[in-house]
């Protein structure tokens, strides 16, 4: 159909407008996975490829669905950077449930509860969004 907002409406490519959208699906889940990261006490590296993030955050956790996970959302986060055509984007929601679960299972109360009342992740977003990027002494995510 060509209804108003729709891309072939638009003479869009409707295949276009759903890789799109699992890029955007893509970065999401990968900014949430970082986010998680940096919530349970995991250092980021900022040189490292989502790969490689992926790999040595799977590498701490148990083999299983959370390492599995984290490396699915590693691959699919550099294909929607890459690739012409992203990853779909069915499983990254499950992936980034798997690895909150194993990092709050690994972690100690104090983390826990730091991680759910005041994430340091929400601080470093403020922190980021109060100080202008020359006056930083630390990098952006």
């Amino acid at each position: 159909l060509g209804l108003p907002g729709r891309p072939e409406a638009l003479g869009g490519d409707p295949a276009e407008a759903n890789a799109g959208a699992a890029r955007r699906d893509a970065h999401e889940a990968w900014t949430e996975m970082l986010d998680l990261m940096v919530d349970f006490g995991v250092p980021l590296k900022e040189s490292e490829t989502p790969r490689a993030t992926a790999n040595r955050l799977a590498a701490t956790l148990a083999p299983g669905p959370a390492a599995d996970g984290a490396r699915r959302l590693g691959q699919a986060e550099e294909h929607a950077r890459y690739a012409r055509r992203p990853w779909p984007a069915e499983a990254l929601a499950s992936s980034v449930l798997e690895v909150r679960a194993a990092l709050v299972g690994r972690a100690g109360r104090w983390i826990r509860l730091r991680a759910a009342l005041l994430p340091p992740s929400v601080i470093r977003r403020w922190r980021m969004a109060m100080v202008p990027a020359r006056f930083r002494r630390w990098p952006e995510p």
